[in-house]
């Protein structure tokens, strides 16, 4: 999957990672990212990774852009923006008709674990009948 910004109200740099322990070796170069930040106009960025013992659960890092501090434990609005990318390119399939619950643990590298349970909408467009 691609890198996307999500946004539900500061818009944040969503970036898949193919692993938890990719995620959590992470040590960012908060120059560079900042300068990624601000190329993309986005708050922060918030890597994530499917949780490997859980079928609808991601671990996620927030890096919030210049906040003078590194890294945030918990960030609902980033949280929130990533539900909006999971149900968007279908992570946890099939999605239903309706809401969707995903649950998001952001925290552990820093050893402050919190999860957020989000529920998000789906509904499956259908295209029109050509005429």
């Amino acid at each position: 999957m691609a890198c996307s910004i999500g946004s539900t109200s500061r818009s944040k740099l969503v970036v898949p990672l193919k692993s938890t322990h990719v995620l959590h070796r992470l040590e960012p170069d908060f120059e560079y990212l900042w300068q990624v930040c601000d190329e993309f106009n986005t708050t922060g960025f918030y890597p994530f990774a499917v949780e490997e013992q859980s079928s609808r659960s991601v671990q996620a890092r927030q890096f919030p852009k210049r906040a003078g501090y590194p890294e945030d434990p918990a960030t609902g609005t980033a949280a929130s923006a990533l539900s909006a990318y999971l149900t968007k390119h279908e992570y946890f399939s099939p999605l239903q008709e309706g809401w969707n619950s995903f649950m998001v643990m952001q925290g552990a590298a820093m050893g402050r674990q919190v999860s957020f349970s989000l529920r998000r909408s789906y509904m499956k467009i259908k295209s029109p009948e050509p005429v």
